[in-house]
């Protein structure tokens, strides 16, 4: 899998008319939660991060 990436999303099942046309094209019970997407992106840069120091006291 390597060159894959993923993310998550929310706002398809955000819509209550959206959540039951995903809940029906899989076929089961319950409602989702989540809809994980996989493919290929563009490669990201690493954002900054503060040291521990800087966020505990």
């Amino acid at each position: 899998m390597a060159g894959l990436d993923t993310s998550m999303i929310s706002q398809p099942i955000e819509v209550p008319a959206g959540r039951e046309m995903l809940r029906r094209a899989l076929g089961r019970g319950g409602y989702p939660q989540i809809v994980l997407r996989f493919g290929h992106g563009t490669p990201g840069h690493p954002t900054g991060r503060r040291t521990v120091d800087q966020v505990l006291s």
